[in-house]
């Protein structure tokens, strides 16, 4: 094909001299209509890497105008937000179930669904119009999420959503450029409870600038808040690799957060700690795969018995009492 057509292409030409040169074709035109785009055909996707998770996904929107300094959503998407038409959304939904009629759930990969509230309530009325019938998850903000928006989405058969809540400290908050307060994050608990919507926390801890008292204060705030689980997830950074003194510091001190984990992770049953394999567990996913459960994992916290809680915890037990 002709090269020169492909916008955006960077390669490497050789000449009729025999000399390599970098070649760069125009970039494209930035892409607004979405709702323009082909869509995907499920069936051509090699059922072998999905077998068994009985979950699809799909997106209503593109690029991201929030500010959280670490996130990449704007540098991949782009800050401007594209939307697609709510009924094309619902359109695609219905032809996936269609086409994997085996499928139990739809997780939205928007970086936050409730941004605009506009677009997120009408996808639901959508849903509800047309009698969608399996469960969906989505990722969502404390920003412009109201009890109208929460009804409608439990009505519309999400069974839960992701919130990037990060720190239970105002000043990291505002450090991360997340837009929203404590109370914030408070409020859209009490909204999501009082509608029956389940909620998972997700926090980091250890950001640049933060100490072990913040990060005692963060584990206290999510366990007075007790949302129905919360994923615990420590900060790593980049520069560690270029700056020996920094990456001894950095793992001293992740090694600090996760003792400190540790201690507290009884107080909150429902939290998911990564690092310490407190309910995660890759044994512990293929089982509830194999019991038949789609969508996260968090949603079946509560099936989690005692014993299975924590992996790591139990082996350095062992460890100190050998």
């Amino acid at each position: 094909g002709d090269f020169s057509q492909v916008p955006n292409l960077h390669r490497l030409h050789i000449n009729d001299l025999g000399r390599t040169r970098a070649v760069s074709t125009a970039a494209a035109a930035k892409f607004q209509d979405l709702d323009g785009l082909i869509v995907p055909d499920r069936t051509l996707v090699d059922p072998r890497h999905y077998q068994g998770y009985r979950i699809d996904s799909v997106q209503t929107k593109r690029g991201c105008s929030l500010k959280c300094d670490y996130c990449t959503y704007p540098v991949i998407e782009g800050r401007t937000t594209r939307r697609r038409t709510p009924a094309l959304i619902v359109d695609e939904m219905f032809g996936a179930l269609r086409q994997q009629p085996d499928m139990r759930h739809v997780f939205i990969v928007d970086s936050v669904f409730n941004l605009p509230p506009s677009h997120a309530k009408e996808i639901c009325r959508q849903l509800i119009t047309r009698r969608w019938p399996i469960a969906w998850t989505a990722y969502a903000n404390p920003l412009a999420f109201d009890r109208e928006l929460a009804d409608l989405m439990v009505q519309a058969g999400c069974a839960g959503i992701e919130i990037g809540a990060d720190s239970g400290v105002e000043r990291i908050l505002l450090s991360m450029k997340k837009g929203f307060t404590l109370t914030d994050v408070a409020k859209m608990h009490a909204t999501c409870a009082a509608a029956g919507l389940r909620d998972c926390m997700t926090y980091i801890l250890g950001t640049p600038g933060e100490s072990l008292e913040d990060v005692r204060q963060t584990l206290d705030f999510c366990t007075n808040l007790s949302p129905f689980a919360a994923i615990m997830m420590v900060w790593m950074d980049d520069y560690e690799s270029l700056d020996a003194e920094l990456a001894a510091q950095r793992r001293v001190f992740r090694e600090q957060i996760r003792d400190f984990m540790g201690n507290k992770a009884q107080e909150f049953p429902r939290w998911i700690i990564p690092a310490l394999g407190v309910n995660f567990d890759a044994k512990l996913f293929a089982m509830l795969r194999h019991a038949g459960k789609a969508g996260p994992l968090w949603q079946y916290i509560d099936m989690i018995g005692g014993d299975a809680r924590s992996s790591r915890l139990r082996r350095q037990a062992r460890a100190k009492a050998a």
